[in-house]
């Protein structure tokens, strides 16, 4: 009597292919991370960044400037590039982590002060524009002669 035939060398060439893609993929996020230096030289910028954001977040809440969204994206980037490869050493790693940690504390302070805002429909302008609006209003409204 025939046994039927073994699928066992189409899994394994399947299992080989998909191993092979994963170690191709792998190579590839090494590969377009960059050198120690260089990615020393990225999260030295990416920790000022962090402290940057905050502040100009801070400024923002207090009226002072607009939202940093571009800032912001630009850091998020850079975060995603060291989320899908591995980092060479462990010291660069806990540096990474501090910086993630950073903007996991940050991140749902802003969206909560966005949301705030959002919700009581505060909007912020520069001081400069700020001024220039009170200056048009009083034109436009002569307030002194108001007896309340």
């Amino acid at each position: 009597m025939m046994r039927p035939k073994s699928n066992k060398k189409k899994r394994s060439s399947i299992y080989d292919s998909m191993k092979h893609k994963q170690i191709e993929q792998e190579k590839e996020a090494k590969k377009s991370i960059g050198t120690t230096q260089e990615i020393e030289a990225e999260l030295k910028k990416m920790e000022k960044m962090v402290l940057d954001l905050n502040e100009a977040y801070q400024n923002f809440f207090s009226g002072k400037g607009r939202e940093p969204k571009v800032m912001r994206r630009e850091l998020e980037n850079l975060i995603r590039k060291y989320q899908r490869g591995s980092l060479p050493r462990a010291a660069l790693k806990f540096r990474f982590e501090n910086i993630q940690s950073k903007m996991a504390l940050y991140r749902p302070r802003w969206e909560e002060k966005l949301r705030e805002m959002r919700f009581n429909d505060i909007t912020f302008t520069t001081t400069e524009a700020t001024q220039v609006e009170r200056e048009a209003i009083n034109k436009i409204f002569d307030l002194s002669d108001f007896d309340g």
